[in-house]
């Protein structure tokens, strides 16, 4: 609730121009920040924070994908997962959601082109190497990254991800996808549109399930003494 003082001006980022970013804190307490460079073609990294959260250690993932935003981290068991998606601006038919995993907060992040968890007509879209200056190896061991092509793209549900929530239980924790619907308040004010929920589903091998349309969904707590 603040009030907040500055402590430090800038952060030194590898990104030259850090844009859309969130924070991930690990189970030892580490943190990491997954972010857009939006000077180097929104390209999205994940970096380790120092121990006090105010500076980067400067230790880097692999690039996951370009021409992206809207980027989180989170983990389930031993698989930490990156979410992200295409340049969206506001946008009301929504974005799609890649999916990159890892066996490590800072990679190498990984992908299968069936990994798209929001785009409902699913194309076989190939990694690019154009960039011959900074190439990284994520896809199936060849050197590119992830890129997107929203004019292909009709995402199944109309909403911008924004988070994924992890609910703790005494067995496994449930995860909640939250994505922001643009263009959906009845006064047109952008501060007032609504999000949409719904639960994350997972295969026994850690991959995530398409998105659902869900109208409605409970969530049942049991106390014990």
């Amino acid at each position: 609730m603040g009030p907040f003082t500055i402590v430090r001006q800038k952060v030194h980022l590898l990104g030259v121009s850090p844009g859309d970013g969130s924070l991930f804190v690990d189970d030892d307490g580490t943190g990491y920040y997954i972010y857009t460079d939006i000077a180097n073609n929104y390209r999205i990294r994940v970096e380790q924070l120092t121990p006090d959260f105010l500076d980067t250690t400067n230790k880097s993932s692999n690039v996951m994908a370009t021409g992206a935003e809207a980027p989180l981290l989170f983990r389930r068991g031993d698989i930490y997962y990156a979410l992200c998606g295409p340049l969206c601006a506001t946008c009301p038919k929504g974005a799609e959601v890649q999916v990159f995993t890892s066996l490590s907060p800072l990679g190498p992040f990984s992908t299968q082109l069936s990994a798209n968890i929001n785009r409902s007509n699913e194309t076989n879209i190939a990694p690019t190497s154009a960039d011959t200056t900074n190439q990284f190896p994520t896809m199936k061991g060849k050197k590119g990254w992830y890129e997107f092509h929203p004019e292909v793209s009709i995402p199944i549900i109309a909403a911008q991800e924004t988070w994924v929530a992890k609910i703790s239980a005494s067995g496994q924790s449930a995860y909640v996808w939250i994505g922001d619907r643009w263009d959906s308040s009845p006064d047109g004010l952008i501060a007032h549109d609504f999000q949409f929920w719904c639960p994350l589903e997972f295969t026994a091998d850690g991959h995530i399930l398409p998105l659902k349309p869900i109208p409605q969904w409970n969530i049942t707590w049991t106390f014990y003494p």
